[in-house]
């Protein structure tokens, strides 16, 4: 495996990144990145991103499933003026933050279920 010495061309986590892929001389290390390359860096796999996009896709519908659920329980507060306002602004975040959180663990588990037939790693209870 070659060392980085001198000014290459491109940058040290470009030049780590390719000799860790396999690059095996001066010259293929130092040249620049391709798109493809930077596109594919950490050998992530097309299934990988699709996996990746379905739970970013889940957390947003779960953060939305939140704030609509808290907005519906304490609506009625809305009433009672300026720091009801401001609780209700609070509860809307952290609804909507355990709402991502819990839409993209279910939508995860779900497609690992239905893709690999095996579910991501579940911590058994102490």
């Amino acid at each position: 495996m070659a060392t980085f010495s001198g000014t290459p061309s491109i940058s040290q986590a470009d030049y780590n990144m390719r000799s860790a892929n396999g690059a095996d001389s001066d010259d293929t290390l130092d040249a620049p990145l391709t798109t493809l390359e930077r596109l594919t860096a950490g050998n992530s796999t097309a299934d990988d991103r699709v996996r990746e996009t379905v739970k970013t896709v889940g957390g947003w519908a779960g953060a939305a499933g939140g704030v609509a659920i808290y907005n519906a329980a304490t609506g009625a507060t809305n009433v009672a003026g300026p720091w009801a306002w401001a609780a209700n602004a609070v509860g809307n975040v952290v609804s909507g933050g355990v709402g991502y959180w819990a839409g993209s663990e279910i939508v995860e588990t779900v497609y690992d279920l239905a893709v690999d037939g095996e579910p991501t790693h579940i911590p058994a209870a102490p």
